[in-house]
């Protein structure tokens, strides 16, 4: 739980990272629904920046997504977390146990064979996390074509 300033839960299952937040500041910055779902297997990276004179943040980067640099546009991005010097460890954890999740998956999916990938890039388009474009391309990579 990062509590300052964003009152942000973050919790990890074996497949995503769920992002909680509360209070009247989460409203404003990233909308009213207050919960966001990031499948493990569509975060590509974890951009972290240490607090110093402002806050910290992780974000998530996403298939398909814009990543942004500097905390003001973090403090707006659905897929990133904001913390405070307290808090550096914390995060330092969850960022770790994210990167060493998309290793794993990165070497599971390079053991699959093509059809097994396309099927799961596929679930990935249908799921809306990657475009129609995304998917053809990388069907395309697969199959050598």
């Amino acid at each position: 739980m990062f509590l300052k300033p964003s009152k942000t839960t973050v919790a990890i299952d074996t497949h995503s990272v769920h992002i909680f937040r509360k209070g009247v500041n989460a409203a404003f910055t990233v909308g009213l629904s207050g919960e966001k779902t990031i499948p493990l297997s569509s975060i590509t990276s974890v951009q972290f920046k240490k607090p110093g004179m402002t806050s910290g943040y992780l974000q998530f980067g996403v298939l398909g997504g814009k990543e942004t640099q500097g905390i003001m546009n973090a403090v707006k991005d659905e897929n990133s977390v904001i913390f405070i010097k307290k808090e550096l460890d914390q995060a330092l954890e969850l960022k770790k146990y994210v990167e060493d999740r998309i290793n794993k998956n990165n070497n599971s999916t390079n053991s699959l064979d093509p059809a097994d990938q396309i099927k799961k890039f596929a679930e990935l388009r249908d799921q809306g996390i990657i475009t129609e474009e995304e998917f053809t391309s990388k069907k395309k990579q697969l199959l050598g074509i």
